[in-house]
């Protein structure tokens, strides 16, 4: 079975993209509200198949988890994917938020503005980033 795991401050979002993912495919899904959480999460799971981070999260947010995560050595081989209300497609935003997720091995980036259809990109994200694996 492939192991999730979602980080993000939503509690909603991350219980519809829970149900998403063990409705609709063979994963376990582990989650946390914060990029602290989620770190810890991570350090003792580090058997997950994916990571989907917010980017922004108090605490600590998507970013500097993730390079704690580099900085750790951790999961540096499994997938991540950021789900963001971050405006990712507006000028020079869109250089800067992706060079710098491609030096912390982020492989997609999903919009949040359309909810029900975030789930479903991600779903098939998800199926495309595990099956290019394989």
């Amino acid at each position: 079975m492939n192991k999730a795991i979602i980080i993000d401050d939503s509690e909603s979002i991350r219980e519809d993209l829970q149900k998403e993912l063990e409705t609709n495919s063979d994963f376990q899904v582990l989650s946390a509200e914060d990029g602290i959480l989620g770190l810890e999460l991570i350090r003792n799971h580090q058997d997950c198949s994916i990571i989907i981070t917010d980017l922004n999260m108090p605490n600590m947010d998507g970013f500097a988890m993730l390079e704690s995560l580099k900085k750790e050595n951790l999961c540096t081989k499994v997938p991540k994917i950021i789900l963001t209300t971050e405006d990712f497609l507006a000028g020079d935003n869109q250089a800067k938020l992706s060079d710098r997720g491609k030096e912390l091995g982020v492989e997609a980036w999903v919009p949040k503005a359309a909810k029900s259809d975030a789930f479903i990109i991600i779903h098939e994200v998800i199926k495309r980033i595990l099956k290019k694996r394989t």
